[in-house]
């Protein structure tokens, strides 16, 4: 009764939550080309009524899996592909998808730092130990595309998201002027690869 729905495709093909569009999601979805099918599950145990599982599947076969929580005011994302996180969308996050080895914590960091870009909270959820792994940052400024690419320069770094945040009164973004902003993380990125990738060994998996 919601259009909770509605809203779901809507954030799927990339609507804003105040777009007058929102209303012709899924006709705006069947255009695109994405296929949606909507379960209603009334039988499988939950923390919280208003809960949502989504699962994305791509052309190449890349799946992404979110549970997403409605508290009421606001929503908090629950999990990402089977691990448990807490993105609750006050703040701009940074969720980095990755392996979990030494030096990856440190380059992210480096590259925020590097971006003038300063961290809020963060949390590192794992499903084992030297396995896949989140590290959840909210940050108190604003986080754009190019922070993403520096991040998944690291071979154990398997994909990095960025996810704006919901509140107007999140931090503005910190004054670093674009060459300076761009020349400094290029060289963070470059140090901190060379000496991750010689303490661990690893490869890169599948940009996902």
């Amino acid at each position: 009764g919601h259009g909770t729905d509605k809203a779901l495709v809507a954030g799927i093909i990339g609507l804003a939550a105040d777009d007058p569009d929102v209303s012709r999601s899924f006709a705006l979805a069947e255009r695109a080309g994405v296929e949606v099918d909507i379960i209603w599950d009334t039988a499988s145990p939950c923390d919280h009524p208003n809960t949502v599982d989504v699962h994305c599947e791509d052309g190449e076969g890349t799946v992404l899996d979110m549970r997403g929580v409605s508290i009421g005011g606001g929503a908090v994302i629950r999990r990402i592909n089977g691990i448990d996180v807490d993105i609750t969308g006050e703040h701009t996050s940074v969720v980095v998808h990755q392996h979990d080895v030494r030096g990856v914590l440190a380059h992210i960091s480096s590259v925020l730092a590097s971006c003038g870009i300063n961290i809020a909270t963060a949390n590192l959820h794992r499903t084992e130990k030297r396995g896949d792994a989140f590290t959840v940052l909210e940050t108190d400024d604003d986080v754009d595309g190019k922070v993403r690419d520096y991040l998944i320069l690291h071979p154990d770094i398997l994909n990095a998201r960025i996810i704006p945040a919901m509140s107007a009164t999140d931090g503005a973004a910190v004054a670093v002027r674009a060459e300076e902003k761009n020349a400094g993380a290029v060289r963070t990125v470059q140090e901190n690869t060379g000496s991750a990738g010689e303490e661990t060994g690893s490869t890169a998996g599948d940009d996902g």
